[in-house]
Formats: structure tokens, sequence, C-alpha cells
């Protein structure tokens, strides 16, 4: 098995303290309304066993970093698969938004970039507040320019209506249910590879100085994680409230949005990239979803209004038409051959 240990001996190998990781949050640093009235009355009226107020009640009281955040979510989606405990994530600078497995033994580390998270956490802000759209879009384009230079993004220095202030509660809630929903996606994503057996049969190669590899897979079998941990976490909200539905089927879009405006820093996906590009992801992912979710796609569709006007922000315009779903989903449930080029077909994405 994987833990705690075993991550901190990788630190520790490579010269790090986890000290080091970036926090999520300075939370010696949270105003006196806004986030700090949130936190105190979530901890105030949320239930005992609200897995939620109870992380919060730990970072308030412990001053934990992102490490600490994660453990809970990957301990929500470990339940949605049979690995056991041969996962286990944590934050290192490894320049990619993706996650990254690197084998230990007993199973794997998931290597989560330095800001990832945090990203996450401001995009889903960005979305949950009063800002009208086009706003929303500059704001993550500034957001995203940070990510790529290295900061810790801030959504806080932008003061986002509805995320402040008397009232704000709500909406506060509601971003950091997005967030979690991102995050748990990223998560599923490399639970879903060791569960189909793509983590023991791909191949490696070196992404550090220190000589680490990491786990690459066939690009059919990233679809594969796609679908299979997108269609884990909505099944595993279903019979609860329609919202709580639309939250999850928010994650894939959420995750896979930024990775796409992300890959454009780049003049798209370099030759060396361990995962396929990320609008032919986030294609099959709209059209799966858009095809069985249609109701509760909704959330992630808004997202991607708003993704498009970053990527014009940025000099790049997407398409965010859905797909034929029909054609689409059948060539998904079929696991295409390696060969087949589903993103000529669809031509989902151009360059302005």
């Amino acid at each position: 098995m994987v833990d705690r240990a075993s991550y901190l001996s990788f630190l520790a190998e490579r010269g790090y303290r986890e000290e080091e990781v970036l926090p999520i949050v300075d939370l010696t640093r949270l105003p006196d309304d806004g986030e700090a009235a949130a936190l105190l009355q979530l901890l105030a009226t949320g239930a005992k066993n609200d897995p939620l107020a109870a992380l919060v009640s730990t970072l308030v009281s412990e001053q934990w970093n992102v490490n600490r955040l994660i453990e809970p979510i990957n301990n929500s989606v470990q339940g949605h698969f049979a690995t056991g405990n041969k996962v286990f994530p944590g934050v290192f600078p490894t320049r990619s938004f993706n996650g990254q497995s690197v084998r230990r033994e007993g199973g794997y580390l998931v290597l989560l970039d330095t800001g990832c998270m945090e990203l996450h956490e401001a995009a889903a802000g960005i979305f949950a507040s009063l800002w009208h759209t086009k706003r929303k879009a500059v704001v993550l384009a500034e957001i995203l320019n940070d990510y790529r230079e290295r900061r810790l993004p801030k959504l806080e220095t932008y003061d986002p209506p509805g995320l402040r202030g008397p009232g704000s509660y709500d909406r506060i809630i509601f971003s950091s249910r997005l967030t979690n929903a991102g995050q748990q996606f990223v998560l599923a994503h490399e639970h879903a590879h060791v569960a189909l057996g793509h983590s023991d049969i791909g191949t490696t190669r070196a992404f550090s100085a220190a000589g680490d590899t990491i786990a690459v897979k066939a690009h059919e079998d990233e679809f594969a994680a796609d679908l299979f941990a997108t269609e884990a976490l909505v099944r595993g909200v279903r019979g609860k409230a329609d919202a709580e539905i639309m939250i999850a089927c928010f994650g894939p879009f959420l995750t896979l949005g930024l990775g796409l405006l992300l890959e454009e820093f780049r003049e798209a996906a370099p030759p060396e990239s361990t995962h396929p590009a990320a609008f032919a992801r986030l294609a099959r992912i709209t059209t799966y979803l858009t095809a069985h979710y249609a109701q509760y796609a909704k959330l992630g569709l808004e997202f991607l209004e708003i993704v498009g006007g970053a990527g014009a922000k940025l000099g790049y315009q997407f398409s965010t038409t859905v797909p034929d779903a029909e054609v689409g989903y059948q060539l998904i449930r079929e696991r295409l051959a390696p060969r087949t080029r589903l993103v000529d077909r669809l031509m989902f994405w151009r360059r302005r």
C-alpha cells in the first residue's frame, strides 16, 4: 500500500519538506467578513457528520496545507473504485496540470502540480460569483496567467461580488462544492487508471532531473479513465437532489476546461505530453454527459462559455458547440481503436 509516509519519503528523497508545499489558503490573512463569516457559520451550524464542516474545523485548528485538503477528497473518491490503498495523492512541482502517477512499492503516488488545486478553487469562485459572463472570462484569463507564471492564483485580489460580505454564505459554499467536484474528478481519473489496470501496462518516462519516472498510458486509456471517472462520480450521487448531480457533472468540465486553456499557452499539446489533447478529452466528455445527463450538464456548459471567453481574451477562440451526441457516444462506448481520429471527425476546436 502507499500512504502519507510514502509521500513524505518521496519528498525527503528529493530535498523537499512538506511545509514548502504551498497552502491552499493562508488562514491568518482571512478578512473579517466574507470567507471568515462563512467558515464560522459552517462550524457553528454544520452537522457533526458533515465532512465539509469537519474539514474546515481541521483547517482552522491545525493550519494544514493543501495535502490535508486532498486526503479526505481522495478517501471519498476511493470508495467508487476497487483500488484499495494503492493510490495516494500529494502536491509536487510537476509543471503539468494533469495528475502524474509515480510507481512506488505497493501502488502509485499521484503527484498534483503546485497550484493545481488552487486554480480549481479560483476558477470555481469565478463561476460562482455575481460577475457577468464577460467579466468572469476576463478574470479567468488573468488567473490563468498567474498560474502559468508560477504564481499562486489568488481570486480574493479581484474582490468577486457575491463571495464576500453579508449574504455570501450560500454562494461561498456553492463555490466550495464546485471546487470539490473538479478535484474529485482529477483524483477519480487516476483511480480509474488503477482500477482498469492501465497503470500496470503503460510505459514510463523520466520527468525530473532526479530520474523520477511517470506512468504513461495509451491515449485511449486516458479517454477510458475520463469516462469511467465521470460515470463513477455521477452514479455516486444518484438518488440525491438534482443540485448534487449537477455539481458532480460540473467536475470534468471544470478540470478539462482549464486544461484546454492551459494547453493553448504552450501552442497545443507538446509531443512529450502524457495525455491526449485537452479538447479531444473535453469533446468526448461533453458528448457523453449531454447524451445521458443532459438536464444536469447545464452548469458545465455554462462554464464552457466562460472558457471560450477567456480563450478569446488570450488570443484564441474555442467552439463550445456540443458534438453529435449519438454518434459521439457510440464511438466512446465501443472504446475506439487507437488509430481512430475522433478529434478530426468532431472538429471541436479551431484557432481563430
